[in-house]
């Protein structure tokens, strides 16, 4: 198994350029990580509110809907 210091040098080499940000405010540099679950509930879920949501206006008031069909639930 590669440490993280070894996969972060792997994903550069392989994009060709470095990933790394720097932070004006705390003048340092950073690899930014993101975690993504491939299946799972959590993402199912998401999937299903991002697709079911829609604005509404009323007047001059915008909120926000989910609404669901009997054959989604």
């Amino acid at each position: 198994m590669h440490s993280q210091n070894t996969h972060t040098v792997f994903t550069q080499a392989a994009s060709g350029k470095s990933l790394e940000y720097f932070d004006e405010e705390n003048k340092n540099k950073f690899l930014p990580h993101v975690i993504e679950p491939s299946v799972g509930v959590d993402r199912l879920f998401l999937a299903l509110m991002t697709v079911r949501t829609r604005e509404e206006k009323i007047g001059k008031e915008e909120r926000l809907v989910s609404s669901f069909s009997s054959c989604t639930v």
